[in-house]
């Protein structure tokens, strides 16, 4: 409400007194993408005009700004730079965090990007316009890389697979596409069916699963399978109980 209302200093006011007692992905999981999420709908509707989501936004990295994580709108060097050759990384291959469709999509995919950096992988921001220019493909692209699409929106299915095509025919053979539908179990169709309609090698719906199922595959390929397994009889049970509330 505070970042929909323009009060970003007070939005991190709140987000340091949540995080006092909570982490990270709590509070992007909890707090930042249901923001996101309430931004998304009053789009849809009509009533968020650009100016306003711009500020919207602004705000948000005003936040991660202030709060010292490091991360907001995607650039070519976030996505196409040699990152911090000195750190530790669990994984030698590169996470990109790709935006969706839209600017809401691309602070969604900010979000996970610092939850894997903290986790000690090397994850990078990509920008929308970034992936759809037509030379993205011939850069310096790491050709293992595991590929995580954000979106705000459940009507991006479509959009979802063939964008994830773009990604598997420019990463290669081993290509890995995760589908972040953030927040959204309660209106996407069953996991397994999702999945194969969207061309993803997992689903996920929160920053939390997404973190599981990237290290689940990075750390043991084999596990991803079981990981995923799992992240659909949560997101089944999520659904059953929303339906089972409302009924």
């Amino acid at each position: 409400q505070r970042l929909l209302a323009g009060d970003p200093d007070e939005a991190t006011q709140q987000a340091e007194d949540f995080l006092k007692s909570n982490s990270l992905a709590e509070f992007y999981d909890q707090v930042g993408l249901p923001a996101l999420a309430l931004a998304e709908r009053d789009r849809e509707r009509g009533v968020l005009d650009d100016d306003h989501r711009h500020r919207i936004c602004a705000g948000l990295d005003t936040v991660f700004d202030n709060l010292g994580n490091g991360v907001g709108k995607a650039d070519d060097q976030k996505v196409l730079g040699d990152g911090d050759a000195g750190a530790s990384r669990k994984s030698d291959r590169t996470i990109l965090c790709v935006a969706g469709r839209g600017d809401l999509d691309e602070r969604a995919a900010a979000m996970l990007a610092q939850l894997l950096t903290e986790d000690g992988h090397d994850a990078r921001i990509v920008s929308l316009e970034s992936a759809l220019r037509p030379s993205f493909g011939d850069r310096d692209v790491p050709k293992n890389a595991v590929a995580c699409l954000s979106y705000m929106n459940s009507d991006s299915v479509p959009h979802a697979r063939y964008l994830g095509r773009r990604f598997r025919r420019w990463l290669g053979s081993d290509a890995v596409i995760v589908v972040g539908f953030w927040g959204m179990e309660s209106a996407m169709p069953q996991g397994a069916d999702l999945q194969t309609a969207a061309g993803a090698d997992a689903i996920v719906t929160t920053l939390k699963d997404a973190a599981g199922v990237i290290a689940a595959r990075l750390l043991d390929p084999g596990a991803l399978e079981i990981q995923q397994e799992q992240a659909l009889t949560d997101l089944a049970d999520r659904v059953s109980e929303v339906i089972s509330r409302t009924a």
